[in-house]
C-alpha cells in the first residue's frame, strides 16, 4: 500500500530535501505543512521538485490575532486529545519569559492556539496520514501537532541529534529509542574514554557558533544592516513571533545586548573561579543554555534554574561543595543577568566556575553530576561517575542514572548516587543500543551551510529561495539526503512491522 506521509517543513529546508529524495525511492504520497515566512513562501507555491499532493501554509491559518478565543472549543479539544493547552503554550519562548518585544495577553495566546488546533485538526482529518515526518519540536505549535498525532495513533518520525556528537536518531519519542533491545558489551576504561572523545558533544559548539553567525561577526552585522536598509514584506507581522518588532525596537535591543554583554563578561571574569584545583569533594551542576527546547518542553517544570540550584545546594552532604559552571554558549545572547549570578554566589556551599574551564576536567574530578536534562549526565558515565537527573532523557533509564521525581527525595537520591559504582558494561550496553538506533550525519554543518547561503539569520528569518540555489544546495548534500531518505525508509518499515 502507498504510505501517506505528512511532512512538517521549516525554513532550514532539511525536510524538503528528505521529501524530495524519499519520494524518488519509496511508494508514497507526500503532504506538507510549510512553516516559512513571506519571501520563502513563493518558492513552495511554484516549485516542482517535490510532488506534494497538497500543502498548507502555517501563516495563512494563524494570522487573525484579534479573534476572541472559543473557550468551549478549547475545552473539548483538551478532552478529545488529552492535551494540556496551557502547558503547551508555556513551552514557547515567544509567549513567555524570553520575549522583549511584546507582552502576550491571555486571549492573544488562546486565540493563536485555537487557530493552530483547528488547522491541524483539518489537516489530519483530510490527509489521515500514516506518518508525521518532522524535526524535533521547538515551538509550541510543533509540539502541539506532535502530541495530536500521538493521541490519534499516527506514527511519528522525529529527527534529532543524539547525545553522542555527530550522530542522529529518528524516533517516535525524544526520550526513548524505538528499538530498545540491549546488547551485551564489555567496555574498558580506555574504550570508554576513547569513545567519549570520538563523540564529544562539546566539540560541536564551534559549529553551533557558526550556525548563529557568532564566529563570523562581519557576516552577522551585514545581515543586521540588511534588515535596517531593506524593505520589509508588509505581512511579516502576521507571525506571532514578530509582534512588536520594528527597526527601532531591534536597534534598541542590539545596543542594549552589546552593552550588557561587555558588563556581564567583566563581572564573570572578575568573580568566577577559573580552576578546580583547590576544590575537594564536589558535585557538579552545569547550567543550561536558555532559551532551549530541552528546558521548555522536556523539563518544563524545572525551568527556573535558580530554584533548582538552591534545592540541590540544600540536598548535598555537608562534606561536599556544589560547583556550577556557566554554559559558554550564553555568550551568544549576552550572558545572564548579573543578579542571576549574584543569587547563586549567595549560596554558602556553592562555587561558580568560569565558562572557559574545560568541562571534561570537571567531570573527571567530581564525585557526582546533577543535571536537569543535559548530555553531561551521560558524559559522566564515561568517567565512571553517576548522575542525578531531573527529567526523562535517552539515557535516564540506565543503571548509572538516578531519576528524581520530586525535590523531597533529592537528599537521599544524591547519597544513593554517591555510593553507586558505575559498571562500564552497563555503559557499553547503552552505547551499543544507541549505535544501533543512530547514524552518523553532520546535521549542524548542513544547517549552517543553508543559513549562510540564504542569509537565514537576523531579526526576521526570511529570505528568497531561488530555485537554482535550492537545487545547488540539494546537489551539494546529495549523499546526506540519500542517507536521510534511506534511514526514514528503514524507520517506516520498522514501524509498520511493529504495528503489525
Amino acid at each position: 500500500m502507498t504510505d501517506k506521509l505528512l511532512f512538517y517543513i521549516e525554513s532550514y529546508f532539511l525536510h524538503f530535501g528528505i521529501a524530495k529524495t524519499l519520494q524518488e525511492n519509496h511508494d508514497c504520497e507526500i503532504f506538507g505543512i510549510i512553516d516559512v515566512d513571506i519571501k520563502a513562501k513563493t518558492f513552495f507555491d511554484k516549485q516542482q521538485l517535490v510532488k506534494f499532493k497538497k500543502i498548507w501554509h502555517y501563516l495563512e491559518h494563524t494570522s487573525n490575532k484579534n479573534k476572541k478565543p472559543d473557550m468551549d472549543y478549547l475545552k473539548s479539544f483538551e478532552e478529545k486529545y488529552n492535551i494540556n493547552l496551557w502547558q503547551i503554550a508555556y513551552t514557547d519562548r515567544i509567549f513567555y519569559k524570553y520575549n522583549t518585544h511584546h507582552q502576550f495577553q491571555k486571549n492573544e495566546i488562546l486565540s493563536i492556539v485555537e487557530q493552530e488546533c483547528k488547522m491541524f485538526e483539518e489537516i489530519l482529518e483530510q490527509v489521515k496520514p500514516d506518518f508525521l515526518v518532522m524535526l524535533i519540536p521547538i515551538s509550541h505549535y510543533q509540539e502541539l501537532l506532535y502530541q495530536m498525532c500521538r493521541s490519534l495513533g499516527i506514527k511519528v518520525m522525529l529527527l534529532f541529534p543524539s547525545k553522542f556528537g555527530g550522530r542522529m536518531i529518528i524516533s517516535q519519542n525524544v526520550v526513548k529509542v524505538d528499538d530498545g533491545v540491549h546488547h551485551k558489551s564489555e567496555m574498558s576504561e580506555d574504550d570508554a574514554l576513547n569513545y567519549m572523545k570520538k563523540f564529544d558533544m562539546f566539540k560541536q559548539l564551534e559549529t553551533l557558533k557558526k550556525s548563529t553567525f557568532e564566529s563570523n561577526k562581519l557576516k552577522r552585522y551585514m545581515i543586521i544592516l540588511k534588515y535596517f536598509l531593506s524593505p520589509h514584506e508588509k505581512d511579516y507581522k502576521n507571525r506571532y513571533s514578530n509582534f512588536g518588532i520594528n527597526r527601532l525596537t531591534i536597534l534598541k535591543e542590539k545596543i542594549s545586548r552589546f552593552i550588557k554583554r561587555k558588563i556581564r563578561k567583566s563581572f564573570i571574569d572578575k568573580n568566577f573561579q577559573r580552576s578546580i584545583k583547590n576544590i575537594s569533594s564536589f558535585i557538579y551542576f552545569p547550567l543550561h543554555y536558555e532559551p532551549e527546547r530541552i528546558m521548555l518542553i522536556d523539563a518544563a517544570f524545572y525551568d527556573d534554574q535558580i530554584a533548582v540550584i538552591t534545592n540541590v545546594a540544600k540536598s548535598i552532604p555537608v562534606g561536599h561543595t556544589l560547583v556550577i559552571k556557566e554554559h559558554p554558549f550564553m555568550q551568544v545572547i549576552g550572558w545572564r543577568s548579573i543578579s542571576f549570578y549574584k543569587k547563586i554566589m549567595k549560596l554558602p556551599n556553592v562555587i561558580l566556575l568560569h565558562p572557559s574551564v574545560n568541562p571534561n576536567s570537571i567531570i573527571k574530578n567530581c564525585d557526582l553530576v546533577v543535571t536537569i536534562a543535559g548530555s553531561t549526565g551521560l558524559e559522566a558515565a564515561f568517567y565512571k561517575k553517576s548522575t542525578v537527573i531531573l527529567s526523562d532523557q535517552l539515557y535516564s533509564e540506565t543503571p548509572f542514572t538516578f531519576r528524581m521525581k520530586n525535590f523531597e527525595e533529592l537528599p537521599n537520591l544524591i547519597r544513593e548516587a554517591l555510593q553507586n559504582e558505575v559498571n562500564l558494561s552497563d555503559l557499553g550496553e547503552h552505547v551499543k543500543m544507541m549505535d544501533h538506533n543512530t547514524f552518523k550525519l553532520n546535521f549542524f554543518k548542513m544547517n549552517t551551510d543553508f543559513a549562510y547561503r540564504f542569509g537565514l539569520k537576523g531579526p526576521i528569518i526570511d529570505a528568497e529561495l531561488p530555485i537554482q540555489k535550492i537545487e545547488s544546495f540539494l546537489d551539494d548534500f546529495k549523499a546526506e539526503f540519500d542517507l536521510l531518505a534511506h534511514e526514514h525508509i528503514k524507520k517506516i518499515q520498522y514501524l509498520k512491522t511493529e504495528k503489525n
